[in-house]
């Protein structure tokens, strides 16, 4: 496509990573894009751009725009949230856009979005046929599929994270694996191989579920010993993830993970101070 030839002049596309993103979307541009690279809800984002910047028959480009929420605390390990006011004087574009403060958030040329799900659901929209098929059924399929992993895949990442007793953390280790094996019995029912919709139709239902999966591969290893059994059960999850991660869009979105599990250091002793730990606390 254009949009392939033009970024690929100046870097090899094939060969990006997240730290290498960053550095080449850093121009100028009118669509903005707020981000935290360590943050699932905006690497899903994250990817639905990369995904057009490479499939779109027209040229696309965006500008990323790192936004760090925390203030090192006087011990200089914990990290502590910025207050919305202290990110509104920091970051005054970013809150006008983001009225929470939180990422991910779009600025396209003065017409403002925020919230992961609906910025994802934006760029589809914008894109049309890209992240999210035409016909109604598959829309509803990668929605329900969406609503699952939302609610019964998600919030356990956090919570066997900073849980502290043993006995809590193998019951969400538990209800963890419950909510994976159902999603493989969703995927199956639709897909038998390839992307969620089968093959390579890489859609918001790929999106939504690829930024935990890699935190439960890489960071729930580290800090709690968790791994997805290499059973039939997760089978399909597993051939998912072999595919899915191998995509380049998804490669240029996904920083180094030595970097991702050292970030996730305040959850494992359950001193974070995001929204999301203190929503699922």
């Amino acid at each position: 496509s254009a949009s392939r030839s033009a970024y690929s002049r100046s870097i090899t596309m094939e060969s990006l990573a997240g730290e290498d993103t960053i550095e080449a979307r850093s121009d100028p541009r009118s669509l903005k894009f707020y981000c935290s690279w360590f943050c699932p809800y905006a690497q899903r984002v994250w990817i639905c751009l990369e995904e057009i910047a490479e499939t779109s028959a027209e040229p696309f480009h965006y500008q990323y725009c790192e936004i760090d929420p925390y203030a090192p605390a006087e011990d200089g390990n914990t990290k502590i949230s910025l207050s919305l006011e202290e990110k509104r004087r920091k970051y005054p574009n970013f809150v006008a856009v983001s009225p929470r403060g939180l990422v991910p958030a779009l600025d396209d040329n003065g017409k403002t979005v925020y919230e992961s799900l609906i910025c994802c659901e934006y760029l589809a929209d914008c894109a049309p046929n890209l992240l999210m098929p035409s016909d109604a059924y598959r829309k509803a399929q990668v929605r329900l599929w969406i609503e699952h992993n939302n609610t019964k895949v998600v919030p356990f990442f956090y919570k066997i994270l900073m849980a502290q007793v043993p006995e809590e953390q193998y019951a969400l280790k538990l209800a963890l694996l419950e909510g994976l094996r159902t999603s493989d019995q969703i995927m199956m029912k639709v897909s038998e191989s390839g992307c969620f919709l089968g093959e390579n139709e890489f859609s918001l239902a790929d999106v939504v579920l690829l930024p935990w999966w890699q935190r439960i591969l890489i960071v729930l290893s580290v800090y709690r010993e968790f791994f997805i059994p290499q059973t039939h059960e997760y089978q399909r999850l597993h051939d998912w993830w072999r595919v899915v991660s191998s995509r380049s869009s998804v490669r240029r979105a996904r920083v180094s993970d030595e970097r991702l599990y050292r970030s996730y250091s305040g959850y494992s002793n359950n001193s974070a101070t995001s929204w999301v730990a203190k929503t699922y606390r």
